[in-house]
C-alpha cells in the first residue's frame, strides 16, 4: 500500500514537473538577439537624439541601457567579421572588403576558417542557431551557387538562413539565399527589410514551439537604411519629407540639443562646423532642396520600416513568454554614409527615388546629420566612421533600466559576453585550424554596473587608423599625421592637442603599431576601391571560341541546318492554313502542304519574355526567373515582361539552343526581337549567338509611347545603330538580314532564330504592303511575315539546302484581345492562360524529311525545340541543366503511334499556376486568389472552382466536365500541387527554380555620342 502511494506521487511530481516545463521559457540559459543596422547614423534613432519615429528601439534603450562609448570598426565587411568572432577583422582576413582577395593574411576578402563563429560556438553547447539579413563575409567570386560555400552562413553554424551574401536593392536583392540555396525575391508586396523580420520571426517562433527548452541565438542584419534609397509605404515618406524640408543645418542643431538634453553628450562638448564640402542648406535652390529633402525622407522610411520590424519580434517573444529571458543587442556596422557627395547619387537614368527603378543614395549632407555630434563618416574611423547607437535590453539582469553607459565597448567584446552568458566554450581550434583568443572582454559587468578596466581598442581601414586609450584617442587619415584628442573633454574632435602632448602621441603610436604587426594590419594599403579591385578587363569578344565537340550521329548523317521563325502576338487563327479567310498566308499555306502543321502546339506562356526564354532554354519560365519582372515608374502595371534598362535579364549560365549548337560547330544568328534583357550581359552575343541584328524589346517601349524609355534602338551586336529605329521597313530588313547570314553560312550547319516584332501593336508595314488587304493594317502586316517566310522558303531552295533545314515556324503567344488578330475558334487572349493566349500556330518544312501535309495533334510546346534539335545536331542534353522541355521528333517525323512526351502541361499566369493538361484534358484549378494578367492579384469573394475540359472534343471550352470526371480533376490536381513544389505557385517557393540575371546598375542603350 506504501509502495504504491510512493510511486502515484513520484508520478504526480514527474508529471508537474513536465506540465511546468512546457509553458513558460524552461531553459536557464538566455536568449540571445543581436540586430545589427547598415550605414545607420550616430543620432538616428529616436533614443539617441534624432527625429525618425523609432518606438520599439525607444522602447528597449527605455527598459534597458544605452552604450554611448560602443564601436564598430568603420566599414561592413570588417564590422560583422568583428561581431561573429571576437576578433579584429584582420586577423580573420577581413581587414578590408570581400570585393577581392589581396593576397595579405590580413586582406583575404573572407571570412577566415581559422575563426569560430558565435553561432558555431553557441550550436555546440546546444543553442539553435538562427540568421536573417546581410552576411556580407564570403568573397564575390564565391556568391554563385555552384561555387565553394565554406563561407556561407550555414557553413558557419547556423541552422536557418535567410538573407543575402552582400546588400543590393530592397525589391530584388541580388544575391538572396534560402538556407543554402540561391533563390530569387517575389515580384509583388516584397521588401527586404519586412522579409528579413518575417522570415526571423518564423524562425523563432518555429524554434520555440520544437523546442521550448532550448535557448536560441539570432543574429538579425538589417540593410537598413543603406543605400539604394527604396522605401515601401509613400505615406512615412510623405510625412518625413515636411519634417526634412527644414534642411541639415536646423535639424543638426536641433538633434545636438536633445542629446545635450538626454544626457548623452558632456555640456563642455561642441558642435563641429559643417564640413566645407557641404554647402548650407539655404543657400540651395528650392528644387535642391525638395529633392534633398525627399531622400532623407526615404532614408527615415527605411529606418521606421527596420524599427517595426523588431516591434513585431520583440512581440513576439513577449507572447511566448521568452522576452524576459532574451539578451537583445542593437548596433550599427558603421557611421552614416557620405557617398555620392553632399548631394547623394543617382544610378539609374530616369529612376524615381524610393523606387525600384532608383538606385541612389542620401549623400554627405544628410550623412552630416545623421553622425551628429561626430566628424566624418564610414570608411573613416574619426567618431563619425566608428560609433555606434548601442541599446542593450535583458529584463532578467537589468535592474538600473534606462541608464547610460559611457564605457568603452566594441564589437569584439560581444563574443567573450555571450560566451559568458550562455556559459559556452570558446575553442581553441576549429578543424585543423589553431584560433587566435578573443581579443575583446566581457561586458556582462558593465551590463550589471559594475565598473571595468580600461584596455586599448584599435582599428585600421583603407589606411585610416586609430587607438582609444582611456580618455586619449589617436586618429589619423591615410597618409596624414596623427592627430590627438582628449575625449573626456572633446569627444566631437574639435581641438587637436597632438602638439601639445607628444610623449602621448609618441606613446600611443608604438603602441598601435606593435598592434598592427601582430595582428596582419601592416604594410598599410590606403588605395581607393577601383585599384584594390581593378576595373574588369575589356569585355572579351562578345562571343568568345568554345570547344568544338564532335556530334553523336548515326553513320552517314549530316547536321542539319536549323530555323525558327517567331511571329510576335501571331494569333492561331491568323494564318490561311489554320482557318483563317481574312489573311492571304500563301507561303505559309504552301509550308504546311510541304510540312508538318501542329494543331496542340504550345507557347510557354500568354507573354513575350517568358516565351521567349522558354523557347531558347527549353525550361518553362519560372524555372529560371523570368516569369515576372520590374518595370519602371509611370509605365504601366504590367510585371509580366522586361521593359528597357531592367535589372534582370536571362542569365548567362543559361544555356540556350545557340549556347548548346555552337560547340558542335554551327553558326549562330538572332535577327529580330530579343526581349530577354537589355543589358550588355544579357544580350544575344552574351547568349550563344554570334550574330545579332534588331530590336532589343518590344516595339511599344520607346520614348514615343514612354517619354522615360530611351528612343527605341536598333542593334546590330552590341552596338546601337540606329534609334529611333524605322519600323516600318524593319520585318523587309530582319527579312534582308537573314538571307545574308543563309548565304553566307551554307557552307557549315546553322542555326538561325528569327523573332519577328511583328504583328505586336503599333503594327507597322512597308511601304509595298500598306493596304494591300482590304482588312486592315493587321492583314496587310500578316501577309508582309507571309511573304518575309517565302523569301526564306525560296533562298533554301535556291542554295539547295531545303532537304537539309528544318524549318519552323510559330508564334510567342496568342493574339491580342484588340488590334485586329484572331485565335479562333480557341477561346481567350494573348495574357491569359485560355486556350487563345498560349496555343498557337505552328508549322514545320524539312523537304524529304518530313511528311507533305501530316497535321500533328499531340501536345508539344516551344519548350521542345531545343531538346529536338540537339537530338538532331548529335548534340546531348546539358547535364547541368534541368529543363521542362522533350524530344518530339517522333511527332514531327509521323512515326507510328508517336504520342506527347509531356506527362502535362503547365499554364502559368506570371507566378500562379492556374491549369494544367495532360492528353485531352485540360483542368482550370480552384482558386481563392487570381493572379490578373496585368499583374494584380484578386482575393475572390466566392472562390473559383475547378473546371474541367475534352479538349479533343471541346476546344472552345465550352462544356465544364468536372463534376462528372471528378477522378480525373483529383489526379490533374495532385499533379499540380506537384508541379507548384517544383516551379512555385504566388508566394510559395518553387525547389526547382534558378535565379535570372541580374544587372546591379543599368544602362540606357543610345547611340554613341
Amino acid at each position: 500500500m506504501f509502495r504504491r502511494i510512493v510511486h502515484r506521487a513520484v508520478f504526480l511530481w514527474l508529471w508537474l514537473a513536465l506540465l511546468l516545463a512546457g509553458t513558460g521559457r524552461a531553459q536557464d540559459r538566455p536568449n540571445v538577439l543581436l540586430i545589427m543596422a547598415d550605414d545607420m547614423g550616430y543620432s538616428d534613432l529616436g533614443s539617441f537624439g534624432g527625429e525618425i519615429e523609432t518606438p520599439h528601439l525607444n522602447r528597449l534603450a527605455a527598459q534597458g541601457l544605452r552604450f554611448t562609448d560602443f564601436y564598430n570598426t568603420g566599414r561592413c565587411c570588417p564590422s560583422r567579421a568583428s561581431l561573429l568572432t571576437g576578433l579584429y577583422p584582420h586577423q580573420v582576413s577581413l581587414g578590408w572588403m570581400t570585393a577581392a582577395d589581396l593576397g595579405r593574411p590580413g586582406y583575404g576578402g573572407e571570412l577566415s576558417p581559422a575563426s569560430a563563429t558565435l553561432a558555431e560556438v553557441l550550436s555546440a553547447s546546444g543553442y539553435g542557431t538562427y540568421m536573417a539579413g546581410k552576411w556580407h563575409l564570403t568573397r564575390y567570386d564565391h556568391e554563385a551557387p555552384e561555387s565553394p560555400k565554406d563561407s556561407w552562413p550555414r557553413q558557419r553554424g547556423f541552422d536557418r538562413f535567410y538573407g543575402s551574401l552582400r546588400g543590393g536593392s530592397y525589391y530584388a536583392p541580388e544575391t538572396l539565399v534560402k538556407d543554402n540555396d540561391r533563390i530569387t525575391a517575389p515580384a509583388r508586396n516584397y521588401h527586404y527589410t519586412d522579409a528579413i523580420s518575417q522570415r526571423a520571426g518564423s524562425f523563432l517562433e518555429a524554434h520555440m514551439e520544437s523546442s521550448p527548452n532550448k535557448p536560441f541565438f539570432c543574429y538579425l542584419a538589417y540593410t537598413a537604411p543603406h543605400w539604394p534609397l527604396h522605401a515601401a509605404e509613400e505615406d512615412v515618406i510623405t510625412k518625413y519629407r515636411e519634417v526634412y524640408a527644414a534642411g541639415w543645418d536646423v535639424l543638426r542643431r536641433e538633434r545636438f540639443n536633445r542629446m545635450h538634453h538626454m544626457r548623452l553628450l558632456e555640456p563642455r562638448w561642441s558642435l563641429p562646423q559643417r564640413p566645407d564640402s557641404v554647402p548650407a542648406w539655404e543657400s540651395l535652390s528650392e528644387a535642391q532642396r525638395e529633392e534633398l529633402a525627399h531622400r532623407m525622407a526615404i532614408y527615415a522610411a527605411q529606418i521606421e520600416r527596420m524599427d517595426h520590424g523588431i516591434g513585431q519580434i520583440v512581440q513576439l517573444l513577449e507572447e511566448k513568454d521568452q522576452l524576459d529571458n532574451t539578451l537583445i543587442v542593437f548596433v550599427a556596422d558603421n557611421g552614416a554614409s557620405a557617398e555620392g557627395g553632399p548631394f547623394g547619387f543617382e544610378r539609374l537614368e530616369g529612376g524615381e527615388l524610393g523606387k525600384a527603378s532608383s538606385f541612389a543614395s542620401y549623400g554627405k549632407g544628410w550623412a552630416t546629420l545623421s553622425n551628429t555630434p561626430f566628424r566624418e563618416y564610414k570608411h573613416w574611423v574619426h567618431e563619425g566612421g566608428i560609433a555606434t547607437p548601442c541599446i542593450v535590453h535583458w529584463p532578467d539582469q537589468i535592474f538600473d533600466r534606462g541608464r547610460v553607459r559611457t564605457t568603452p565597448a566594441h564589437f569584439i567584446d560581444l563574443m567573450p559576453t555571450v560566451i559568458e552568458v550562455a556559459q559556452a566554450a570558446y575553442p581553441e581550434s576549429r578543424g585543423d585550424q589553431v584560433i587566435p583568443p578573443m581579443e575583446g572582454r566581457s561586458l556582462l559587468d558593465t551590463i550589471k554596473g559594475m565598473s571595468s578596466a580600461r584596455r586599448p581598442i584599435f582599428w585600421e581601414h583603407e589606411g585610416n587608423r586609430a587607438l582609444r586609450q582611456g580618455p586619449w584617442k589617436l586618429v589619423a587619415k591615410h597618409d596624414r599625421p596623427w592627430e590627438l584628442y582628449h575625449l573626456d573633454d572633446d569627444r566631437t574632435e574639435t581641438n587637436d592637442v597632438a602638439g601639445e602632448y607628444p610623449s602621448v602621441t609618441r606613446e600611443l603610436s608604438g603602441l598601435w603599431q606593435t598592434h598592427a604587426k601582430r595582428t596582419q594590419v601592416l604594410p598599410l594599403d590606403g588605395r581607393p576601391w577601383g585599384e584594390r579591385v581593378p576595373p574588369a578587363p575589356a569585355a572579351p569578344p562578345a562571343i568568345a571560341p568554345v570547344p568544338q565537340v564532335e556530334p553523336n550521329l548515326p553513320e552517314g548523317a549530316k547536321q542539319p541546318n536549323l530555323i525558327v521563325i517567331l511571329c510576335d502576338d501571331l494569333g492561331y487563327g491568323d494564318l490561311g492554313c489554320y482557318g483563317s479567310s481574312k489573311h492571304r498566308t500563301p507561303h505559309l499555306d504552301r509550308m504546311a502542304e510541304e510540312g508538318v502543321l501542329l494543331t496542340n502546339f504550345y507557347s510557354a506562356s500568354g507573354f513575350c519574355t517568358p516565351s521567349r526564354a522558354a523557347l531558347l532554354t527549353g525550361c518553362y519560365a519560372q524555372r529560371i526567373g523570368l516569369h515576372m519582372n520590374y518595370l519602371p515608374p509611370g509605365t504601366s502595371t504590367m510585371r509580366q515582361v522586361l521593359f528597357p534598362v531592367a535589372r534582370r535579364g536571362l542569365h548567362p549560365d543559361e544555356i540556350t539552343i545557340a549556347d548548346a549548337l555552337r560547340p558542335l560547330g554551327y553558326a549562330t544568328a538572332c535577327i529580330g526581337k530579343w526581349h530577354l534583357g537589355d543589358q550588355k550581359s544579357f544580350l544575344p552575343t552574351r547568349q550563344g549567338f554570334e550574330e545579332y541584328f534588331g530590336i532589343p524589346y518590344s516595339n511599344d517601349m520607346g520614348a514615343k509611347q514612354f517619354p522615360v524609355n530611351p528612343p527605341l534602338p536598333l542593334l546590330r551586336g552590341e552596338k546601337v545603330i540606329e534609334a529611333p529605329v524605322d519600323q516600318a521597313t524593319i520585318t523587309r530588313r530582319y527579312t534582308e538580314e537573314a538571307i545574308k547570314f543563309i548565304r553566307k553560312s551554307q557552307e557549315r550547319p546553322f542555326f538561325l532564330y528569327l523573332p519577328h516584332t511583328m504583328p505586336h501593336n503599333p503594327v507597322y508595314v512597308s511601304e509595298e504592303f500598306k493596304d494591300k488587304s482590304e482588312h486592315g493594317l493587321y492583314a496587310s502586316c500578316v501577309e508582309e511575315l507571309d511573304w518575309s517566310t517565302g523569301q526564306i522558303l525560296e533562298t533554301l531552295d535556291e542554295l539547295e539546302l531545303a532537304e537539309n533545314t528544318l524549318v519552323a515556324f510559330t508564334s510567342d503567344n496568342g493574339a491580342a484581345r484588340a488590334w485586329g488578330g484572331g485565335n479562333a475558334p480557341l477561346p481567350g487572349f494573348k495574357g491569359t492562360v485560355s486556350e487563345g493566349g498560349m496555343r498557337v500556330p505552328c508549322i514545320a518544312r524539312w523537304t524529304g524529311r518530313l511528311p507533305g501535309g501530316h497535321r500533328a495533334n499531340a501536345l508539344t510546346s516551344t519548350i521542345d525545340l531545343l531538346p529536338t534539335f540537339l537530338r538532331l545536331a548529335g548534340g546531348e542534353l546539358p547535364a547541368e541543366q534541368r529543363i521542362d522541355g522533350h524530344d518530339i521528333w517522333p511527332i514531327l517525323s509521323a512515326e507510328d503511334d508517336a504520342k506527347s512526351p509531356h506527362a502535362a502541361f503547365y499554364y502559368y499566369q506570371q507566378d500562379q499556376l492556374q491549369a494544367i493538361r495532360r492528353g485531352k484534358w485540360k483542368l482550370y484549378l480552384q482558386q481563392e486568389k487570381i493572379r490578373q494578367p496585368l499583374g494584380r492579384i484578386d482575393t475572390l469573394k466566392d472562390p473559383r472552382p475547378a473546371r474541367l475540359y475534352d479538349l479533343e472534343k471541346d476546344s472552345g471550352e465550352k462544356t465544364d466536365l468536372a463534376d462528372a470526371e471528378a477522378e480525373i480533376v483529383a489526379e490533374l490536381t495532385a499533379l499540380a500541387e506537384k508541379a507548384k513544389d517544383d516551379l512555385g505557385d504566388l508566394e510559395r517557393e518553387g525547389s526547382g527554380v534558378r535565379p535570372p540575371g541580374m544587372e546591379a546598375r543599368p544602362e540606357a542603350l543610345k547611340l554613341p555620342e
